[in-house]
């Protein structure tokens, strides 16, 4: 079997109010699905490609113009030898970023073509049963005009669905030095308001964790952990920025 083309589909939602994080807020969901055909007419394989590295076009035209000519007339069967060669083949430019997010596109969509090929579920062909993983909600962005008692609403509205742990967005603060241009904040004191209400709303028994989207320095993300410890709040995700090694390390 062999790639014989990729094609990339783009789309986008205009959520009905706009939500927010640490780093700055949006309304528009977008993403772009990768196709790759074969030589079989018969199967086709799915993925996407992530946008947290550019916009609708930049992404289509990586894919389109760079990586297609290096996995066209591969065997789809061998998602790792194609990342491998994308990877190797990309290295003055890739390696992370937009020319990651979209291999995993087209990487999905080979896994996908494996298994369409083989008659099997993918996750059997991954191995097998393992054991079962729980989930939890991931919905806790930030709103204007939102409050405590709000969130919490949406929290036991989540617990009530049989969800075992709920995560949310914090860091959204006036202490922070951000670049981008935020619309609204809240004060560090009405952020823990917020974990705290999150905290009764989920219940001692489930999870909570939080998220801060690389925006604190770690004098402040020291003052949130304290305050998340007493919560027993189960994981503080992206405290800091990855590159802010010594930040990493004093935390």
């Amino acid at each position: 079997m062999k790639i014989t083309g990729i094609e990339t589909i783009c789309l986008a939602w205009r959520m009905p109010y706009p939500i927010g994080f640490a780093k700055g807020e949006y309304q528009d969901r977008e993403a772009v699905v990768v196709k790759v055909l074969t030589d079989d007419p018969d199967i086709v394989g799915w993925g996407e490609s992530a946008l947290w590295g550019g916009p609708h076009a930049a992404t289509v035209a990586v894919i389109e113009k760079e990586l297609a000519p290096l996995v066209i007339g591969e065997d789809p069967r061998r998602p790792e030898h194609i990342w491998d060669k994308v990877f190797h083949g990309t290295y003055m430019h890739g390696r992370k970023g937009m020319v990651i997010a979209c291999l995993s596109g087209i990487d999905i969509a080979c896994w996908d073509i494996l298994g369409k090929a083989a008659d099997q579920p993918l996750w059997r062909l991954l191995g097998g049963y393992g054991r079962p993983v729980t989930a939890y909600s991931s919905s806790g962005y930030y709103r204007r005009l939102d409050s405590p008692e709000a969130l919490a609403g949406r929290i036991a509205d989540a617990r009530a669905k049989g969800y075992r742990g709920y995560k949310m967005k914090i860091g959204n603060i006036p202490q922070v030095n951000h670049h981008e241009e935020r619309p609204y904040t809240v004060s560090f004191d009405q952020d823990i308001a917020r974990i705290r209400a999150a905290r009764e709303a989920i219940g001692s028994d489930r999870n909570l964790m939080v998220d801060a989207n690389c925006a604190l320095n770690p004098r402040v993300a020291m003052r949130y952990a304290e305050e998340l410890e007493r919560l027993e709040v189960r994981w503080f995700e992206e405290p800091v920025a990855p590159e802010n090694v010594d930040g990493c390390v004093e935390l």
